[in-house]
């Protein structure tokens, strides 16, 4: 149960052989023939690959700026969550956010000054975020996956981090800088596409209605 729930870039073992030598192990799990209960666990020694492929297998799933995910790797591991919460009846939930009047950031500062931004945004999400949530850079925009977590939980987040983040003061400049929330919990007749559609309305229902706010 433990490893069948840990996001699949976690799913890692050491395990020691007959000379007592560690190896790594990277763990994959299907279902079996539909059988809740049933799985197929598939191990591959990647000891050797392991270091090689550290770096590339960081620089195809993170983004370059931040650290968080990119949307390659959301889109990974978006479409196992979703299966996941649908077939054991879990709750999931999004929260989608972006800063308010970044291009005046850019703008007026520059894009050097833009980047520490979102660079600092990024820390901000971490140190408010559990360890299981998937946090992304969405383009100009953040993404953050709550498994196992309904709404009113996801716009406690989101409460959290907005006020976090408007009373943090962003370096070199010292400058103060808002962000607005969308968030919703997935539901039952939902896909792909409409879960995180309604995040994003609901994203640009409060910009468009004075920003630096939270609504689901």
């Amino acid at each position: 149960k433990y490893i069948k729930e840990l996001h699949e870039i976690d799913r890692i073992v050491k395990i020691k052989d007959s000379l007592d030598e560690e190896k790594i192990f990277a763990i994959n799990v299907d279902y079996y023939e539909n059988k809740e209960d049933y799985y197929v666990f598939s191990l591959t020694d990647i000891t050797k690959l392991k270091e090689k492929s550290n770096l590339f297998e960081y620089q195809a799933s993170h983004d370059k700026l931040t650290g968080l995910f990119n949307r390659n790797k959301f889109d990974e591991v978006y479409s196992k969550e979703l299966k996941r919460s649908k077939r054991y009846n879990n709750e999931l939930s999004i929260i989608i956010f972006d800063i308010d009047n970044f291009k005046m950031v850019n703008d007026n500062y520059g894009h050097q000054i833009g980047d520490n931004v979102l660079k600092e945004i990024a820390k901000i999400i971490l140190k408010n975020v559990r360890e299981q949530d998937v946090n992304v850079r969405w383009g100009e925009e953040f993404l953050i996956l709550l498994p196992q977590t309904n709404l009113a939980g996801a716009v406690t987040v989101a409460s959290k981090l907005r006020i976090a983040i408007k009373e943090h003061l962003f370096t070199p400049e010292i400058l103060k800088i808002t962000a607005s929330f969308g968030v919703s919990q997935l539901l039952s007749e939902d896909s792909e596409t409409t879960f995180i559609s309604r995040s994003d309305t609901l994203l640009y229902e409060a910009k468009k209605t004075g920003k630096d706010k939270v609504i689901s």
